[in-house]
């Protein structure tokens, strides 16, 4: 899923160079990535790493893998470019653990936390990581 470049706003498109003193441009961030329980979570690599500000919300595209290690747990877990303001708020995901399935993505204590699609262990070893992309409230 990606963001569009510009609005459509009341039959009008409005985008970046026509709307003074608002910026919608991406910005890059540097995330980090960890996992639950003893998992171990390295070699992690970004795609896609952007976000943009509107308001008091952020919207992001994240696309990652990275190699598993340790005790196989469930949660994926990336630092967000900016503190995200409630919990629990969920996104589309996508999560390859071995195959692309449907993962499932929310908000959870200042983190961006995926799992896969059945809240199963992910596969310890390399290429697991997923596709995230959404849209969440900041203070």
């Amino acid at each position: 899923m990606a963001f569009p470049d510009s609005i459509q706003e009341g039959g009008n498109l409005l985008n970046d160079e026509l709307i003074t003193g608002l910026n919608y441009a991406w910005q890059a961030w540097s995330p980090s990535a960890s996992a639950s329980g003893s998992m171990t979570y390295t070699s992690v690599s970004y795609d896609v790493v952007r976000y943009r500000t509107v308001g008091k919300a952020v919207g992001f595209e994240l696309n990652f893998t990275g190699t598993t290690g340790g005790t196989a747990s469930t949660e994926l877990r990336i630092t967000p470019p900016v503190t995200p303001l409630d919990n629990y708020v969920a996104f589309p995901a996508s999560a390859r653990d071995g195959a692309w399935e449907v993962g499932w993505a929310y908000t959870e204590s200042g983190k961006i936390v995926l799992r896969n699609y059945d809240g199963s262990n992910w596969s310890l070893g390399a290429n697991v990581g997923g596709r995230i992309a959404g849209i969440y409230s900041i203070a």
